[in-house]
């Protein structure tokens, strides 16, 4: 009897251990997890901080090689390439800006993440006219010798929300003009030319 005990005593003792271990190893993973999450954050806000900023060095850093991302007022999707001469066009000098990025989501995946968020700045742009934007945005990260690059994304423009402070926009079908014109058209025309030469 006294050995029916002892064993049975030895198998739960090693069955407690066994689950926490296990338990131990799943709270280690995910808090393992959340810190690599609020370090992209971390990278998402700094993103833009020092775009609108004008400190391009700092952006492209972060930036992968093999980048491939369409912002919502391009007609095609960019490379780091076209995305540094967009970023220099779009933000020649620093900006004054407020921003705010809402959460939605994210997802990590070993060396893989994926971002989705509201970002809404307010800023003052090239001709001194305060606006307003609110964009939704989905950026794909990946490590590159052990650092969170950005590889890809895509943003989109919520309708009417890009306007003059001293003004009252409603949603009207020329929103579609106005974002459209935030952008150099000599700069869409530079980069099919140079799309155009690279295919040949």
């Amino acid at each position: 009897m006294r050995d029916k005990l002892l064993s049975a005593g030895i198998f739960l003792t090693f069955i407690l251990i066994s689950c926490s271990q296990a338990y131990s190893d799943t709270t280690n993973t995910d808090t393992s997890k959340n810190i690599e999450k609020e370090k992209i954050w971390s990278l998402e806000e700094a993103y833009f901080t020092n775009l609108y900023e004008a400190n391009y060095e700092e952006v492209l850093a972060v930036v992968h090689s093999q980048f491939l991302g369409w912002p919502h007022a391009l007609p095609q999707p960019i490379d780091k390439e076209g995305s540094a001469y967009f970023m220099k066009k779009s933000f020649p000098k620093p900006t004054l800006y407020n921003l705010n990025i809402e959460r939605e989501g994210i997802r990590v995946l070993d060396n893989v993440a994926l971002t989705e968020y509201t970002l809404k700045v307010n800023y003052t742009d090239s001709g001194g006219v305060e606006k307003i934007q609110s964009s939704r945005i989905a950026h794909t990260w990946t490590q590159e010798n052990s650092q969170w690059k950005l590889l890809g994304g895509m943003s989109y423009a919520e309708q009417g929300v890009l306007q003059s402070k001293k003004e009252e926009v409603a949603r009207t079908s020329d929103s579609p003009k106005r974002l459209h014109s935030m952008i150099d058209s000599q700069f869409v025309t530079k980069y099919r030319r140079a799309i155009v030469q690279q295919s040949r």
